[in-house]
């Protein structure tokens, strides 16, 4: 039995931004289901892994990412 893809989750980055720090940008995700179809009263929970960077002023004036 093929294996359904979790939802794309739109503008994360957005969803996110109160709670990240100053600077940080998020270069992508990777999310899996967190509970078996149908479990849960049929709302979807997903685990999801956040890649992020952030961007640190050099005394130099150079932005560096990391």
């Amino acid at each position: 039995m093929p294996s359904i893809p979790p939802p794309p989750i739109r503008d994360l980055e957005g969803l996110l931004a109160p709670v990240l720090p100053a600077g940080t940008r998020v270069l992508g995700y990777e999310a899996e289901f967190l509970t078996a179809p149908g479990d849960n009263y049929g709302s979807t929970m997903l685990a999801i892994a956040v890649r992020t960077a952030v961007e640190v002023k050099a005394r130099s004036g150079v932005t560096v990412v990391h």
